[in-house]
């Protein structure tokens, strides 16, 4: 395939997403939704499939849908809390302080798919 040419047949099934969602525990929920997000990438082609995917809008498209789908999941009853939930958010500073627990659920950020 040429660098760059759209690829649907890369792209996650409804299917798959939805055995993704019914993963338990954490870990193997991660892994696998990181594979979803990896084919959509690579699915895209151009500059979504390089260290440059910001620069397509595409991106935060595809990024919100993670994160809706991550929401998805935590709003189950097969969520379970990270291993690190207790570990400090990285990098830490002025902007990013906290743990890992203080950022897992959408609802205590304030906001919500719905």
């Amino acid at each position: 395939m040429k660098r760059g040419t759209f690829d649907a047949t890369q792209l996650p099934t409804q299917g798959l997403v939805d055995e993704v969602l019914k993963l338990t525990p954490f870990t193997p929920f991660q892994s696998n939704l990181e594979s979803l997000h990896n084919h959509v990438h690579n699915a895209v082609g151009g500059d979504m499939d390089t260290a440059r995917s910001p620069n397509d809008p595409l991106f935060f498209l595809h990024h919100a849908n993670i994160d809706r789908l991550w929401a998805q999941w935590e709003a189950s009853p097969q969520a379970s809390d990270p291993p690190n939930a207790g570990d400090a958010l990285q990098p830490s500073g002025p902007i990013i302080s906290g743990k890992v627990s203080d950022v897992l659920s959408i609802g205590a950020l304030g906001y919500s798919y719905g």
